[in-house]
């Protein structure tokens, strides 16, 4: 009888653990065809201050930040190409250790941005560009 029920047990874990994990590949082929057909860009950032807070994406067009590792707290991001306001969000909400998508598909290409992270210490202030790739 116990050991039935340990054979049970085991074969059920086993199609349990088949059946999400199929379902896991399938999202994730899906995902990827989604993202694949975009046209990649070259996002310029100003220089190789902070790597560790900000990375990009090119294929999906992001920038991301990681509010853990600045280590301050921020209150407000904005993003602007010359007077012009793009983006401007309250953050002040965020938890301490998010990580921020910001989508630049809104955004037209061979112009020069400003991200600017409102903090209690001043303005972090990071260039970036968008580029087509050829």
């Amino acid at each position: 009888m116990l050991k039935r029920t340990f054979l049970a047990s085991i074969t059920f874990c086993l199609l349990f653990t088949t059946d999400n994990l199929l379902a896991q590949i399938a999202t994730l082929g899906y995902a990827h065809d989604e993202f694949s057909s975009e046209e990649a860009v070259n996002i310029q950032m100003d220089n190789e201050d902070l790597t560790d807070i900000f990375f990009t994406d090119a294929v999906n067009h992001l920038i991301f930040i990681d509010f853990e590792a600045l280590g301050e707290e921020v209150n407000l991001l904005t993003v602007v190409c010359g007077e012009t306001v793009f983006i401007k969000e309250d953050i002040s909400k965020l938890p301490a250790n998010a990580i921020y998508e910001i989508d630049l598909k809104q955004l037209e290409s061979g112009k020069n941005y400003k991200l600017l992270l409102n903090t209690p210490l001043g303005i972090l202030t990071k260039e970036f560009k968008i580029q087509k790739k050829a």
